[in-house]
């Protein structure tokens, strides 16, 4: 029996692993099409992931991760972006490289705006939702770092208490 619910998760070099295998695996487990694609991929190309840890230093240590695979077309998912009930986008360093990829900000401007689907965010995704101009209004977490540009566009900053709280807002998770 085919899934009947799809999600997209957008996916690049030096996502979080951690971030992006948990919520693949567990939606998948659950019966739902998660769909991996990332601009410049085809599928079956790999996106290196990113572990971080903290080693000691004042910030985390980005450690090569697992090659995670590209699953779906980017460019098919950009066309049709109703065709997906939800998007996920783990957190790492590509979301920066995405924050300017007219492409990506469409797509996720898309799921945020016109189709108010489910967008799930972590980390330092949350750049995304500010470069496709959604974060208006939206309460939300991110990595601390990240609290100045989800203020300066329009968005209200939650601290999570405990530090692993899920901050959900409407469609925003």
């Amino acid at each position: 029996m085919a899934p009947s619910k799809k999600v997209l998760m957008l996916c690049g070099d030096y996502m979080e692993d951690y971030e992006a295998a948990v919520p693949f695996y567990a939606l998948a487990g659950l019966g739902v099409a998660v769909h991996c694609a990332a601009p410049g991929k085809a599928p079956g190309d790999p996106c290196l992931t990113a572990v971080h840890d903290f080693l000691g230093y004042e910030l985390y240590t980005e450690l090569p991760g697992h090659r995670f695979r590209v699953t779906a077309d980017f460019a098919a998912a950009a066309a049709d972006p109703s065709s997906y009930d939800a998007l996920l986008v783990p957190g790492g360093r590509f979301v920066e490289q995405l924050s300017v990829d007219a492409d990506a900000v469409a797509l996720v401007r898309a799921f945020a705006g016109e189709l108010r689907r489910p967008v799930v965010l972590t980390c330092h995704s949350q750049v995304l939702l500010a470069a496709a101009g959604a974060m208006g209004g939206v309460r939300c977490t991110a990595f601390f770092s990240l609290r100045p540009v989800v203020e300066l566009a329009g968005g209200t900053w939650v601290d999570p208490d405990p530090f692993s709280l899920c901050v959900a807002d409407g469609h925003v998770l």
